[in-house]
């Protein structure tokens, strides 16, 4: 089910999880964000940086400096490798597919996207309130770095890929210059 959130980025399964988990693993009437919460809790987290109301991502709004912790608690843990293997790959799979495919950082960055937009019938376009790029790369000289790149509020044509085009292939470029990295 991990692989089908993270790497398709399919929001049925994701909105279902918070469900699940309160159902599977809640205490005395707790929900799926009480697990959550708690565990993130255990492993150290802060959660000043961090709003949740569902599972898919809409409702959602998390700090770079929270998700770059998370993320390097992520990385320390047993299950780090099953994770970043979930996880969409720069030019090559998942919903990163399609983005800098020619770059040499495909391949060498495994990060999850997330979009939000909403219609802007005004001026007739679409206004990306929320995108985002976050996870691990190696760079060319084989230094590990996690990223968490996110743009906001940027107005796109209503043509079809548009998203992708303009705001996706903005953060794969970003990243594609961090694989640079010395």
């Amino acid at each position: 089910m991990i692989k089908v959130v993270l790497k398709v980025s399919q929001n049925l399964h994701a909105s279902s999880l918070p469900l699940l988990m309160g159902a599977l693993f809640g205490k005395d009437g707790e929900n799926g964000f009480d697990v959550e919460r708690r565990w993130l809790e255990r492993e150290g987290l802060g959660l000043d940086g961090a709003q949740q109301a569902d599972g898919a991502g809409g409702d959602a709004h998390f700090s770079p400096a929270f998700m770059v912790s998370y993320l390097r608690m992520m990385s320390k843990r047993a299950d780090y490798p099953s994770f970043q293997n979930a996880l969409p790959v720069l030019g090559k799979d998942g919903t990163l597919y399609n983005i800098q495919p020619q770059s040499p950082a495909a391949g060498h960055v495994f990060a999850k996207t997330g979009t939000y937009a909403v219609d802007d019938p005004l001026n007739r376009r679409l206004l990306v309130t929320g995108k985002g790029l976050a996870g691990y790369m190696t760079t060319k000289t084989g230094k590990r770095l996690i990223l968490a790149v996110y743009v906001n509020n940027v107005p796109v044509s209503t043509a079809p890929d548009e998203i992708t085009r303009v705001v996706g292939q903005a953060l794969g470029e970003i990243a594609a210059a961090a694989w640079e990295y010395r």
